[in-house]
């Protein structure tokens, strides 16, 4: 082999190598901005409350999906020496449609979707 096709081998597998780490950088890069794109939060409101003993207080179940989704699945746990479940509105949920809803002695579960082609 002479020289030149040495030379000649070695650029070619150098610009394979580069093809591919350009490549692995841009598809890196392409699912990071996925993750980050579809990054959301659940939450309630409000967020902090003062209560007298025996009163009620109404919380809602938020969400900012950061991203179009078409279902929300949540688990609210409490203390329940501290708080009672007395019940659950789905009246102004952007989920129309009941998928599961469990509630028990300290905690609430619930299923939602939509679909409208998501919220």
């Amino acid at each position: 082999m002479s020289v030149k096709q040495h030379l000649d081998q070695i650029k070619h597998s150098w610009t394979a190598a580069f093809v591919v780490i350009a490549f692995t950088a841009v598809a890196g890069l392409v699912l990071l901005q996925t993750a980050f794109a579809a990054t959301g939060s659940v939450y309630l409101s409000p967020s902090s409350t003062s209560m007298a003993h025996g009163s009620s207080v109404t919380l809602s179940l938020r969400i900012n999906p950061g991203a179009t989704v078409d279902g929300v699945q949540a688990t609210i746990n409490f203390d329940s020496s501290e708080l009672q479940y007395v019940s659950l509105s789905t009246s102004s949920s952007a989920f129309p449609i009941q998928l599961s809803q469990s509630v028990g002695s300290s905690s609430i579960q619930l299923s939602r979707g939509d679909l409208s082609g998501g919220v």
